[in-house]
């Protein structure tokens, strides 16, 4: 502000707060804020707005007035699109239409010339065939056969009539196959000459090319855009174990792994505490779906969970092959998410569908959650991989059994 305000309250201390409490705004300083976070009453930040980055950046005060955590990873996204990689993507892309817009150019403009080649052949094969003939003189002697009849000059008639087997006889002299082989030769020299114009169509091939970069080009900018701009409009149902820019984050690791899937909505499908930690409600709620994301926490407040594009089948006692390799087991644990994908040489094994089981993952099993969701075990590392150093499977749910206090199970639709 140019002009600064004191708090009455401390002398000489700055207004550097606004105070939101049902409906009212009281200007306050820092002494006030202490002050508040020793008193009994718990301090909610959400309602307490910085004036410094409430005049440096309109979201920071729409985002404190609008203070509800959906909008939290909106307004996050918001404020890191620059638009500098989109229009760099955008530039790319650009490029490569002009690339082959020229090569189509070319392509053109060869087809054309195949084309003026072809016809210039017809005409130069008929040319050639009409010198062979020796047509004219064949188009005088019938005139003169004509004119010698319609006078009456019988002589004459008859002597035309043998200059024109001369004529015709002449024709196929000198040739081996007559007129027949003649025509066998200059239709295998022009065939030649065709065929060296118009084997070298590389230029097709190369445009099949560009355009199917192009085409992936076009599809990962726009997955990109829309990947960027609505991920904070995702709808769905809030996560009661995680908090929403936790879940985020994971829609976010989702879609890095499938460029080409846009989620619109994540709808929870399943929740325990809800429906009933017992296989009989898993299943009930979960069969025939995929796309599916698990939250669990335990009795220890050890959060886990996974990631798989499989279809989950109650009846087929088997394991499910995941194609794409991109399901993958997480957890999290001081603030940070841990990532266990699926390995290449194993995704055959993604997950495991049986009527008798819970949620089971990997060959083995990296993860199995019994039916009543209290039992099971992990050997992480088998069919998902793990990186970290020095990981106990043995302490991964916080204790030897999950004890599954809470699962969430949300249908990510596109």
């Amino acid at each position: 502000m140019k002009q600064q305000t004191y708090c009455q309250s401390h002398q000489g201390f700055a207004h550097q707060f606004i105070i939101l409490n049902q409906g009212q705004a009281k200007l306050a300083c820092g002494e006030c804020i202490y002050q508040l976070q020793d008193n009994t009453n718990k301090v909610d930040f959400g309602q307490i707005i910085s004036i410094q980055k409430a005049l440096t950046s309109p979201d920071s005060l729409i985002q404190k007035l609008t203070a509800q955590d959906k909008f939290s990873n909106l307004f996050q996204n918001l404020g890191n699109l620059t638009g500098d990689e989109l229009k760099q993507e955008l530039e790319n892309f650009e490029s490569s239409l002009r690339q082959l817009q020229i090569l189509i150019d070319q392509v053109i403009a060869r087809a054309k010339m195949q084309v003026d080649l072809i016809i210039e052949t017809r005409i130069n094969i008929k040319n050639d065939l009409i010198q062979k003939i020796k047509y004219p003189q064949f188009v005088k002697l019938l005139e003169e056969l004509g004119n010698s009849q319609q006078d009456g000059q019988i002589d004459i008639y008859k002597q035309i009539e043998q200059k024109l087997s001369q004529h015709l006889n002449e024709i196929n002299q000198g040739d081996t196959n007559g007129l027949n082989g003649y025509l066998d030769e200059i239709l295998s020299q022009y065939k030649n000459k065709l065929q060296e114009q118009l084997k070298n169509n590389y230029q097709i091939d190369n445009l099949k090319i560009q355009i199917d970069q192009c085409l992936l080009q076009y599809q990962n900018l726009f997955s990109k855009i829309k990947r960027t701009y609505m991920l904070g409009f995702l709808e769905g149902s809030k996560s009661t174990v995680v908090s929403e820019e936790y879940f985020q984050d994971l829609i976010k690791i989702i879609t890095d792994k499938n460029p080409k899937m846009i989620i619109n909505q994540a709808k929870l499908i399943f929740q325990g505490t809800k429906d009933g930690f017992n296989q009989n409600s898993f299943w009930n709620k979960i069969n025939g779906k995929s796309n599916l994301l698990m939250i669990f926490k335990t009795k220890k407040d050890v959060v886990f969970g996974s990631y798989s594009p499989c279809k989950w089948e109650s009846n087929i006692n088997s394991y499910v092959e995941d194609i794409t390799c991109s399901s993958f087991i997480f957890s999290y644990k001081d603030q940070q998410i841990y990532l266990y994908p699926l390995k290449e040489q194993r995704k055959k094994y993604a997950i495991y569908c049986s009527i008798g089981y819970g949620p089971t993952f990997g060959s083995g099993f990296d993860i199995q959650i019994g039916p009543n969701f209290q039992q099971g075990q992990c050997k992480l590392g088998q069919t998902y991989n793990v990186e970290q150093q020095n990981f106990n499977p043995n302490q991964f749910f916080g204790s030897q059994q999950p004890q599954i206090v809470e699962c969430e199970i949300f249908e990510l639709q596109q």
